[in-house]
């Protein structure tokens, strides 16, 4: 071993133009290489925990009655179900609030609601909102604790121009029901919620989660309020089953078995894309891989092959004097070790620069924040097919000139 080094380094000293070439095709390819193999595995794993994320939207409602919740614990055993929350079924108002000591507005009211405080809001829902960079979720109040409880969506604050939130924190309100009034004759309007006390008003942001993607779309266009309610009144219709989109089909199936289950995804654009990206950038990624692997290999062969014609006198004079073909190969591999292992720290540090970078080109374009997380494993993976092909092409080229020799 240490014959085999001595030499390489001797070797090394002795041809340093020809061992530049070799450091600059193997950084080309260890550039390639690692880009290739840390960007696919670390997107793969960035896009499972985004998607993971974002799973606010995609639901496995599970029809059943009330005095079948039990239910619950065991459908949140499931691996890939991240929680379970009682299902009230919401729904929209088209008609006025009176707050106490306020006055009176015109509405369009679209509302979650629970029969308790503890389940009005699932987590997945928070887990989202700040997974998208959001950092405050109520810009005026608290979260309900008690029955007849209400938080409502700050743009009804803008839309009604009250611009001092406490002014309407802690009042009682009743929501009335306007029940198409250009075709009503008789009794148009009737009372839905009833002294119901506004406790908080949440971000606008909130809208922005996937769960909530058809109250946004009404409030851009309709200029509609969501709100969450505290209603002890309400029907339980089920339980929802949280998963990430590439799951939900998965855990589906497996309810199924067992339960009635509707599938229910609101699946945003930009998520939709992203999943998408994942597939192809994946695909594309390994081609060029593949492609570089091909060029780099024919053109290490050629250059293997010419430099052992080049060491012809040397491996000649070290038989003669009785070195083992071992020894001989030892050099040649000890010096492509040496020239390996700085030029893949360099490729690997190029590498994740240039995945950083492209990672914050693709959050942009998608417009879901989120940041490169460098796969270490893809790192030794990386490395380890260089030396391999390193390996394999020394092999190779030292077969077939040693055969050529004999010849």
């Amino acid at each position: 071993m240490k014959l085999s080094f001595n030499l390489a380094i001797k070797n090394i000293r002795r041809y340093p133009l020809r061992i530049l070439g070799s450091v600059f095709c193997l950084l080309l390819f260890g550039f390639a290489m690692f880009s290739a193999t840390i960007f696919t595995l670390s997107l793969k794993g960035t896009i499972a925990e985004v998607l993971k994320q974002r799973c606010s939207g995609n639901v496995a409602l599970i029809k059943c009655d009330e005095n079948e919740i039990d239910i619950a614990d065991t459908v949140s055993e499931l691996p890939d179900v991240l929680e379970t929350a009682p299902y009230y079924p919401e729904g929209a108002i088209f008609g006025k609030i009176a707050i106490d000591g306020i006055g009176e507005f015109d509405i369009n009211l679209d509302y979650e609601q629970s029969q308790t405080a503890e389940t009005l809001i699932p987590k997945v829902y928070f887990d989202e909102f700040y997974a998208l960079g959001y950092k405050e979720f109520l810009v005026a109040g608290k979260l309900p604790e008690n029955e007849n409880e209400m938080i409502i969506c700050e743009n009804f604050c803008k839309n009604s121009r009250i611009l001092n939130y406490d002014e309407i924190l802690n009042k009682n309100a009743t929501v009335l029901r306007d029940f198409f009034p250009e075709i009503s004759t008789n009794e148009k309007i009737f009372t839905y919620f009833e002294n119901v006390k506004i406790v908080g008003i949440f971000s606008e942001d909130f809208l922005n989660i996937s769960a909530l993607s058809n109250m946004k779309f009404y409030a851009e266009t309709l200029g509609s309020v969501a709100a969450f309610v505290v209603n002890p009144e309400c029907k339980f219709r089920g339980i929802c089953a949280y998963t990430s989109i590439d799951k939900i089909d998965k855990v589906c199936e497996a309810l199924s078995e067992k339960y009635s289950v509707i599938k229910t995804v609101y699946e945003s654009e930009a998520i939709e894309r992203l999943s998408n990206l994942r597939l192809f950038i994946g695909n594309l990624m390994y081609l060029a891989a593949g492609a570089a692997a091909f060029i780099y290999l024919m053109t290490r062969l050629t250059s293997a092959m010419n430099y052992f014609r080049e060491k012809s006198p040397f491996i000649t004079a070290a038989d003669a004097f009785g070195c083992k073909k071992t020894h001989i190969l030892g050099a040649f591999a000890a010096e492509n070790v040496i020239l390996l292992v700085p030029a893949s720290v360099i490729s690997a540090i190029l590498s994740c620069i240039f995945i950083k970078f492209i990672f914050r080109i693709i959050s942009s374009y998608l417009e879901i924040e989120f940041s490169a997380k460098i796969n270490f494993a893809a790192m030794i993976t990386a490395f380890g097919l260089m030396l391999l092909a390193e390996f394999l092409i020394l092999f190779i080229s030292f077969l077939a000139f040693r055969k050529r020799a004999n010849d």
